[in-house]
C-alpha cells in the first residue's frame, strides 16, 4: 500500500459526533500524516482558524450553522479550502 507524507497539511474537521470524527480522522491519517485539528462547532472551528493560521482543508459537516461560519472561515484564512459534507441519517 503507498505511504504518503502529507504531514505539512492541516485539516480541520468541524463535527460534534466523536465517532464520526473518529473514523474521519483514521482514513485521513492511516497512510498520508495529515495534521488534524477537531472542532466540535463552529465557534469552535473560528476560534482554531485565529488560532492556527495555516488551515489547508476545513472538512464540515452540514448543520444549521454552518452559513453562519463560512464567511468568517474564508475570511480568516482565504487560501483554504472548505469542503461541506452531508450524511444521510435513517428515520428511527
Amino acid at each position: 500500500m503507498m505511504k504518503f507524507d502529507w504531514s505539512a497539511y492541516t485539516v480541520l474537521i468541524a463535527e460534534d459526533d466523536a465517532m464520526s470524527y473518529r473514523f474521519l480522522e483514521v482514513i485521513l491519517t492511516k497512510q498520508t500524516k495529515l495534521n488534524i485539528i477537531w472542532a466540535i462547532d463552529g465557534k469552535q472551528a473560528v476560534e482554531y482558524c485565529r488560532q492556527f493560521k495555516h488551515i489547508d482543508v476545513f472538512l464540515w459537516i452540514y448543520s444549521s450553522q454552518s452559513w453562519m461560519v463560512l464567511r468568517p472561515l474564508n475570511t480568516l484564512n482565504p487560501s483554504s479550502l472548505i469542503y461541506l459534507l452531508s450524511f444521510n441519517q435513517p428515520i428511527r
